[in-house]
């Protein structure tokens, strides 16, 4: 919804970790109908350049336009939430516009505006987002340019700084949480509720930490079976048979995409001994109303265990390599939208001299002579005045384009 001559620019409403508990989080993170009806409204609200990202830790709106973007968003978010849910949305989440919401984005496919630094997940779920936004057809110019740079960033930092080329995940944080508050796991049972990404770092991470009975299911049973094959020490046993394996386990940790908890008062009881279930899902897969339950400790996503603890910052050169990459393609993008603006309005004069370049060059040398040749004249032609009008200087740009065309038509 960008009016002609109106600049391009990112506007992002969000809530993170940082700003908004796990609960206030479980609240607004939507299933695949409501991203489908949040891609309808947008539909309404004219907001033709729109991505939706919701991982475990965010649920941020990225839009691509000009200054009248961002009073859409708002209309948006009521009539996508309702009024209610929307004006919480809006009390804990965070607005970024232009240069503070590229860098932010930017920040985040790098991993390093995680709750977990270097998560080696983020990337790939910002690019199912941007994905499923493409296929409803809300993804532009502009938000096109911008999420391809920022992918473009986020393999920079994975491949030059090897800041997400580990193993930080929040599956392999919650097997050393788990390991931690075992000290021994070889003779601890242990099950892994769903087998997705999380799920599977999760029982390899177990598994490497000396565990030698690790049980896994998914509602898929195939990808149970799988990733048991895989992992010597692990077994995999059907869904339905949860609330059985789970009364057996010391530790259980859930990581799947159920809309509502899985382990709760009707299939979980006290025991008399010690056990640790850690909540990797969003909305969460354990009911809190368990905690009750003596000896049993339940940590979800907002546990200071899974925040990053100075003694594993060892990769600190890392993310001082990852913000210069960061701040490098950040500029790059920034340029690109600040230049908008110059770019449209020196659009018919480039078109124009690139037809009497073409039309004069063809006459002289031929078709396939005129088009390169051409494209190279009006390229250097073009140069100073779009730098200058960029900078904002009008009368420099009108100079640079007379003494331009004085030298290009200039008889010897």
């Amino acid at each position: 919804m960008e009016a002609r001559g109106d600049p391009p620019t990112l506007v992002t409403i969000g809530l993170d970790h940082a700003r908004a508990d796990v609960g206030v989080r479980e609240r607004f993170q939507p299933s695949l109908e409501v991203v489908a009806a949040f891609y309808d409204s947008a539909r309404v609200e004219q907001l033709d350049e729109i991505v939706l990202v919701a991982t475990c830790n965010r649920i941020e709106i990225h839009a691509g336009g000009g200054e009248a973007t961002l009073p859409a968003l708002r209309r948006l978010l009521r009539t996508w939430l309702g009024m209610e849910d929307a004006a919480a949305f809006l009390a804990t989440s965070r607005t970024r516009v232009h240069r503070e919401a590229v860098d932010h984005l930017m920040r985040v496919a790098a991993g390093l505006d995680s709750q977990i630094i270097g998560d080696i997940h983020i990337l790939g779920q910002i690019k199912r987002c941007f994905q499923t936004a493409e296929r409803a057809g809300h993804v532009g110019p502009v938000l096109h340019r911008v999420f391809n740079r920022v992918f473009r960033a986020g393999k920079r930092v994975r491949s030059e700084t090897g800041l997400m080329a580990g193993r930080a995940s929040y599956g392999t944080r919650a097997a050393d949480v788990a390991y931690r508050w075992a000290g021994v796991l070889a003779e601890r049972p242990c099950v892994v509720v769903g087998c997705g990404k999380t799920g599977s770092n999760a029982a390899r991470a177990l598994v490497e930490h000396g565990a030698r009975r690790v049980f896994v299911t998914n509602r898929t049973a195939a990808r149970a079976e799988a990733v048991a094959a895989e992992l010597h020490g692990v077994e995999a046993f059907p869904f339905e048979a949860l609330a059985g394996y789970v009364a057996a386990a010391d530790i259980v940790i859930t990581a799947t995409a159920a809309p509502r908890p899985l382990l709760h008062v009707g299939n979980v009881e006290a025991c008399g001994r010690e056990r640790l279930f850690v909540d990797l899902s969003l909305p969460r897969n354990v009911d809190p109303v368990l905690a009750s339950l003596p000896d049993l400790t339940i940590l979800d996503l907002d546990a200071p265990g899974f925040r990053m603890p100075d003694e594993c910052r060892d990769e600190a050169n890392a993310i001082v390599r990852a913000e210069t990459v960061v701040a490098e393609e950040s500029a790059v993008l920034m340029e690109w939208l600040d230049s908008a603006p110059v770019r449209e309005a020196l659009r018919p004069l480039e078109q124009t001299l690139g037809e009497i370049c073409r039309r004069e060059i063809g006459f002289a040398a031929g078709s396939e002579v005129a088009e390169r040749t051409s494209a190279r004249i009006v390229a250097k032609f073009m140069a100073r005045p779009m730098v200058a009008l960029r900078d904002g200087d009008s009368g420099v740009a009108a100079q640079s384009m007379l003494d331009a065309v004085s030298h290009l038509f200039r008889r010897p």
